[in-house]
């Protein structure tokens, strides 16, 4: 949101007019690819590390390159496809580590 009020990274089209611009499509289906690569990777012993830097690839220089060229999205001021690669990343990391706490939380309180 703080993107778009500053003109970095602006969305021309929504999943509905009604809802906050945060609730555009990407924003819906970048987390369950993120939950769908974590449980991927947790079943098969995978490394979510790896996964996780070419799920966020694919979404920010694939994925935004084609929106880009439809229209969907403007960036601005310098911001670039790169930008939106580390912002992907941030937030996964984010959200992994906040779960491995939890879990690791959970756990202990188990044993004890």
């Amino acid at each position: 949101m703080y993107l778009e009020n500053q003109l970095y990274f602006i969305h021309y089209y929504y999943l509905t007019p009604m809802l906050p611009s945060i609730f555009m499509a990407v924003s819906s289906s970048l987390p369950v690819a993120f939950i769908l690569v974590y449980q991927y990777c947790t079943k098969h012993k995978k490394n979510f590390y790896l996964w996780m830097v070419g799920v966020s690839i694919v979404f920010s220089f694939g994925l935004a390159y084609v929106e880009k060229m439809i229209g969907f999205i403007e960036m601005n001021k310098g911001f670039n496809y790169f930008h939106l690669f580390l912002i992907d990343i941030a937030v996964v990391l984010t959200a992994y580590w906040s779960t491995r706490f939890l879990i690791h939380i959970r756990n202990k309180a188990n044993h004890d």
